[in-house]
Order: C-alpha cells, then structure tokens, then sequence
C-alpha cells in the first residue's frame, strides 16, 4: 500500500465513522421529538454499545447529552 492509499483509507473511515454517528444522534433527536421513549432508549443503548466499542473515539452519549441540555435550554 501507499501512502496515498493509507491516507485516503483513513479519510474514508473519518468518513463513514461521522456518518454513522451522525445517524445516531438524528435518530435519536427524531425519537425523542416524536415521543417515542422506546426508540430513544434503543438508539441511546446503540450509542453506549459504539462507545464501549470504540475507546479512542468521542463518546456519542457526551455529545447526545450535550445537545439535548442545549436544545432544554
């Protein structure tokens, strides 16, 4: 592998990393604004679960609970 190969590797990984929790946090904002406690509470175990998973990412439970005292503010 090149290098170049190496860095776009990284780049797409970045990539689908943000995706994904991207995703996690829409659903979980559409849950709560919907009403549905189930769904909310599925998504915030799946965030927990990736966290655990992933040590040496940001944690998306920090960044869910960030974003909803913002929004309760």
């Amino acid at each position: 592998m090149t290098h170049l190969t190496l860095i776009q590797a990284e780049i797409d990984d970045a990539w689908y990393e943000h995706l994904y929790r991207s995703g996690v946090i829409r659903r979980y904002f559409a849950a709560i604004d919907k009403r549905d406690w189930d769904e909310a509470g599925f998504v915030w175990l799946e965030a927990q679960a990736y966290d655990r998973a992933n040590p040496g990412s940001s944690p998306i439970t920090a960044e869910l609970d960030e974003q909803l005292l913002a929004n309760a503010a």
